[in-house]
């Protein structure tokens, strides 16, 4: 158990510290500039990390807060690095078009289908 205790102190520590800011950096780079949601509007905090969306849902007011984001930014934001809310049809049509980038989810079958589960 020394040893160990003995690796993470100084230059480990250290390395682990710098490695995780780098990582974080990395990531934020990657969803302002290269990520596919890239031309949808939204706030900064909200490209970079899921916390804004998360404190809203913790404080009991994300309803309001999704609200005053459409109000700013339109029919469509994002609201975290991997998600966009839409508030019109035509803001799906505009998303899911042949000239998109985003693939449309397989699962958008209103009944009829087969579902899946561990359960029959």
């Amino acid at each position: 158990m020394e040893n160990l205790v003995d690796a993470i102190d100084g230059y480990g520590l250290l390395a682990v510290s710098l490695t995780a800011v780098v990582y974080l950096f990395a990531e934020a780079i990657y969803s302002i500039y290269f990520h596919p949601l890239t031309d949808v509007p939204g706030s900064f905090w909200c490209k970079v990390s899921v916390w804004p969306s998360c404190y809203q849902a913790l404080t009991g007011y994300r309803h309001i807060w999704i609200w005053q984001n459409h109000e700013i930014y339109g029919d469509r934001f994002r609201y975290r690095p991997d998600g966009v809310l839409i508030a019109t049809p035509n803001g799906y049509r505009e998303i899911y078009n042949s000239k998109a980038n985003v693939k449309r989810p397989s699962d958008t079958r209103s009944g009829g289908g087969t579902m899946k589960t561990i359960m029959r």
